[in-house]
């Protein structure tokens, strides 16, 4: 279930230029669309592949780097003369990335592309290491020092501290870092930096002539100066063509989550943006992704994104495409190797701009003729004045923090001209600072009162009527009332309806609600409020709707108390998906309502209102939601329900899920409760903080290898016994938090109707070998390799993956490791030619029981979707759990659950890996439900304000 997962893609977004002291030749000055062009990305199957499953605690093995392809060509003032050869003594090099591959499409492929060209050119030994965690920085330029390189260059400024910590340890050892510097200069290390302002400001400017809504949006990755400088030029540059202009930015706390980058795109679509300028790793380039398969003009970042990301014009979206923010990375980092490979390396600060031709635009390719001649002519015109110092950013060219007044040209020449060591550089104690400066917020710490703050992965709505993700279902099970409230033995209770009736045929059901129930505006909740709030959600159809759109009739208000549904077909689920109808005010929500919408009479039927504002009669009610960052909730004193002791007064949802940031909140008591993202090693550091613990319960999400049924050799029955029988579970187990226990079966243990009689696979070489002798593959399976796909974005599952492939060797099964990207994953698998083999897969279930999950999972209505690579396409099957989902009595509808769980155990269709705990860091000062064991399995509802203590 990937929309809560929030999973991801790959890292940060900046990059660099040639020397300061390389100037623009004296004649003219380069041209803004004559950038020079990035190689194509390097495909992800050119990796090295690994031979073995790295243990828990043990450090990444440095990867030789592969053979460079074509390195990017270097701009005349890197190939003015002939490279002096290599000194006598030949000179290790090795790359540390920053989270992410060196095949992301974007900085961290760009240094790795100028460093293997170096080490090409001057017949060096170089490696690199792919970081997987912001807390394996230290460990990986470790290795290097310790395995005798010579030289390491660092990528990115989250690197800052490490980098600055092994530098003055190790004072032999030569650094580069890329988007960082120090002040004072440390004397072997040579810092990075590019004018990102410059690009931004043309990009801008691109933007700002091309819009006709004039609103345009900018999408970036966490608030380091790169991307702050990104942002503010970008801004600057609309200003400068276009005054009335509108730009909506935001800034995500993690440079690998496309999914993210893409919602938040979405988001300032929605608002009226036109175009989006994506900054921020892989995530802003999921947001130009996104935006540009909806037809949306978009804006990349670093490399010519149209290569990499839009895959060269082959990418649904490529010919929306408008350019770049070019930044050559590639180039400073080949200088700085070849300065330390023939002997003339010195620390200090090199900035690359718009005179060393530095930054630029790169080509328009598919949008070339939508761009018009005068506007390629101001873009010129701008990058000519900035080139030659007579037009400035307004942007810090070090810190990226907006100047109180444009510096005067010649001081910008100035600026420009002159290597910056002098200037302010950031301190490497700033890395964590700027991840910390967006989930902070000075105003409302001055409010009296008890507080909780939890942190999660953003965005979150809180329309009723939209809301779906764990962000949104916690805010709306705080915000909003239900008719019904589920219970911790996946059933519902009483709520706002005190009682309901069925007809005989199950297609009429009535509910009288309890009197007195107050909106947060004082008035009562009635009947129609409840019809309103269920006729919205199937006229929008977005959010939770799936639950009802192919179930509910009508609905209507009988009396002020008494609402009646007609469904199409009678239905087991229709009473407890009520737990995910969120009764609006209508009055309020109707006088919020623009005439002007999709929604015929209805007009936008209050969504513009709704996505900022609560309408509901719940314990919390919205305080302040500044969209991008957090939101604030405030106790309604005047609930009708019950609070527990010490409830807290303000409840404080923050969007961020940054390891470090959340280890300084959790640290400075500034944060109670941490999202459940995080990764195992983060939870084992934050477990160390005085005061913190570590909560771990069931959850309804479950691991799978999806094995597709259809595909030779999986499709026959018996090789996929014989990978179940012979993975090994225990293993498994292991690598995930204590307590984690494998699966029983093919739906999660803690829903209800789950069946713990099944066939139980676990590791049996013996009955694993008396499968495959069955399989009528097994003398040539060397024929049939299987292909295992991991998610890019979720890191852990690599070590699944080759724990796969070590105990498949034990069968002579031969499998290949395919590392993909999210958004790839569900094309592929959206269609039967494109799925491979196995892909592994976190699911979970929307209600609390096994139906839905087997209805996601294994009918063929959900085959060509991410969330069923089996393709099944069974009709007895569907027909089976049909049935079952219509049957109203629940112990009738539970056996018939069961039944159909024993079917799929024996059929073996995927291999089902274990039951997920969901994990959050915690301060031990709180209450908390969850923490002692007491949790209700439905999405959002372990988190209830009413029900936490806060004893601070």
């Amino acid at each position: 279930m990937r929309k809560h997962l929030f999973v991801l893609a790959a890292l940060l977004v900046v990059l660099s230029m040639l020397a300061a002291q390389c100037g623009a030749p004296a004649t003219e000055a380069p041209k803004a669309t004559e950038a020079p062009k990035a190689t194509e990305a390097p495909k992800a199957t050119e990796a090295p592949k690994a031979t073995e499953a790295p243990k828990a605690t043990e450090a990444p093995k440095a990867t030789e780097a592969p053979k460079a392809t074509e390195a990017p060509k270097a701009t005349e003032e890197a190939k003015a003369t002939e490279a002096p050869k290599a000194a006598e003594a030949k000179l290790k090099i090795g790359l540390v990335t920053d989270v992410g591959k060196v095949n992301d499409g974007t900085f961290n492929q760009f240094a790795y592309e100028g460093f293997t060209k170096a080490a090409k050119e001057f017949g060096l030994e170089s490696a690199f290491i792919e970081t997987q965690q912001p807390t394996d920085y230290e460990k990986n330029v470790k290795q290097f020092i310790d395995e005798g390189y010579g030289m390491i260059v660092t990528v990115g400024f989250m690197m800052g501290e490490t980098t600055k910590k092994m530098a003055e340890a190790y004072p032999d050892v030569k650094f580069a870092i890329v988007d960082f510097a120090y002040d004072p200069v440390i004397p072997n290390v040579q810092g990075l930096l590019f004018r990102e302002d410059q690009a931004g400001f043309l990009v801008g400017a691109l933007a700002g002539q091309m819009t006709k809504s004039k609103t345009v949006g900018f999408v970036g990755g966490m608030a380091v100066p790169a991307v702050k400088k990104y942002r503010l030029g970008y801004e600057a540059g609309v200003a400068h063509v276009c005054a009335d202009c509108k730009v909506i930015g935001v800034y995500i706390d993690s440079f690998t989550d496309p999914a993210r980058g893409k919602a938040a795109a979405e988001s300032q679509i929605a608002e009226g943006a036109d175009v989006i300028f994506g900054a921020g790793g892989p995530t802003g380039s999921g947001a130009i992704l996104g935006a540009a398969q909806q037809g949306v003009w978009v804006i990349g970042v670093d490399q010519d994104e149209y290569l990499t990301t839009f895959k060269g014009g082959k990418e649904k979206g490529a010919d929306k495409l408008l350019s770049c923010a070019g930044k050559r990375v590639d180039v400073a980092v080949y200088n700085a190797v070849k300065a330390a490979a023939t002997g003339t390396f010195e620390g200090g600060t090199t900035m690359l701009d718009a005179a060393s031709n530095g930054i630029g635009l790169t080509p328009f390719h598919d949008a070339e003729a939508a761009i018009p001649a005068e506007v390629k002519a101001k873009l010129d015109e701008i990058f000519k004045m900035m080139a030659e110092g007579k037009l400035d950013t307004g942007v810090d060219p070090v810190t990226g923090d907006k100047l109180t007044a444009a510096p005067a040209a010649t001081e910008a020449a100035k600026a420009t001209e002159a290597a910056p060591a002098a200037a302010e550089a950031p301190k490497a104690t700033e890395a964590a600072a700027a991840a910390t400066e967006a989930a902070r917020s000075d105003a409302p710490a001055a409010e009296e009162g008890t507080w909780l703050r939890v942190s999660f992965a953003w965005p979150c709505y809180i329309d009723p009527a939209v809301g779906s993700d764990f962000a949104s279902s916690t805010a709306l099970a705080n915000l909003y009332d239900t008719l019904v409230f589920p219970n911790a033995e996946g059933g519902v209770d009483p709520w706002v309806a005190e009682k309901w009736d069925v007809s005989a045929d199950g297609k009429t059901w009535t509910f009288t609600l309890k009197k007195g129930i107050k909106f947060h505006d004082g008035t009562e909740l009635k009947a129609s409020d409840v019809a309103y709030s269920m006729n919205r959600m199937l006229k929008i159809g977005e959010g939770y709707a799936y639950l009802f759109t192919d179930v509910v009739e009508s609905a209507a208000a009988k009396d002020d108390y008494t609402v009646e549904f007609k469904l199409k077909s009678a239905s087991g689920l229709f009473l407890p998906s009520l737990a995910r109808l969120y009764i609006l005010n209508e009055k309020l929500a109707r006088a919020n309502t623009k005439a002007e919408g999709p929604y015929g009479e209805d007009g936008d039927y209050a969504k513009d209102y709704l996505l900022t504002h609560d309408a509901g009669s719940g314990a919390y009610m919205v305080k302040e939601f500044p969209l991008q960052e957090y939101l604030l909730m405030q106790k309604n004193k005047d609930w009708w329900g019950k609070f527990v002791d010490g409830a807290p007064d303000y409840y404080k949802m923050i969007g961020t899920t940054e390891a470090s940031t959340i280890r300084t909140m959790m640290s400075n008591k500034e944060l109670e409760i941490t999202d459940q993202w995080q990764t195992l090693e983060a939870l084992q550091a934050l477990e160390k903080l005085p005061g913190v613990k570590v909560a771990a319960y069931p959850n309804q999400t479950s691991f799978y290898f999806m094995i597709n049924n259809k595909l030779a050799p999986t499709d026959d029955v018996h090789c996929r016994r014989a990978m179940a029988y012979a993975f090994d579970y225990d293993a498994a187990v292991g690598l995930e938090w204590p307590g984690t226990k494998p699966m029983v079966g093919p739906v999660n243990a803690a829903l209800g109707g789950h069946n713990a009689n099944v066939t139980v696979y676990r590791r049996d070489l013996d009955k694993a070998r008396a499968e495959l002798d069955q399989c009528k593959y097994k003398d040539e399976l060397e024929k049939y390799p299987v292909q295992f796909v991991w998610i890019s974005e979720v890191p852990d599952e690599e070590k699944f993956a080759l724990l796969f492939q070590a105990n498949m060797a034990e069968l002579n099964i031969p499998v290949e490791i395919v590392s993909t990207p999210w958004m790839s994953v569900v094309e592929n698998t959206s269609k039967q030619e494109t799925s491979p083999h196995i892909v592994s897969i976190y699911v979970s279930s929307d209600l609390p029981e096994a139906g839905p999950m087997l209805k996601q999972r294994y009918h063929s209505s959900s085959a060509a979707t991410w969330s069923q690579n089996e393709w099944l396409l069974d009709p007895a099957l569907d027909k089976a759990i049909d049935e079952a989902l219509a049957t109203a009595d629940q112990a009738e509808r539970f056996k018939k659950y069961e039944a159909i769980q024993a079917t799929l155990a024996d059929l073996s269709p995927s291999i089902f890996v274990y039951d997920q705990l969901e994990k959050h860091a915690y301060q031990e000062y709180l209450d908390w439900p969850a923490a002692r064991g007491e949790v209700i399995p439905m999405m959002g509802y372990d988190l209830l304000g009413f029900k936490i203590g806060v004893k601070k």
